[in-house]
């Protein structure tokens, strides 16, 4: 599954989810923001879940239980 968001700018940033059966792969492709990283980044995960809190925009499906805990795992918000 491709998940497509847009920075202020307009520029996209790809996150790429794909189960194996067993583990999520998520691939998140910034290169094409002019304000960002540049940078692509892989991390591997066991679950997603959904975090509600009392704020505007604060619903967010999260990648958890993930090899890496230095990269932004978050899925899709609003």
């Amino acid at each position: 599954m491709r998940i497509v968001s847009y920075t202020e700018e307009g520029d996209p940033i790809l996150h790429d989810l794909k189960y194996d059966g067993n583990v999520l792969h998520s691939v998140r492709d910034t290169r094409r923001d002019t304000f960002g990283s540049g940078e692509i980044v892989r991390m591997s995960c066991e679950n997603i879940k959904y975090v509600q809190n009392d704020k505007v925009a604060d619903n967010m499906y999260k990648l958890s239980n993930c090899d890496r805990n230095d990269v932004d795992d978050n899925i899709l918000w609003y």
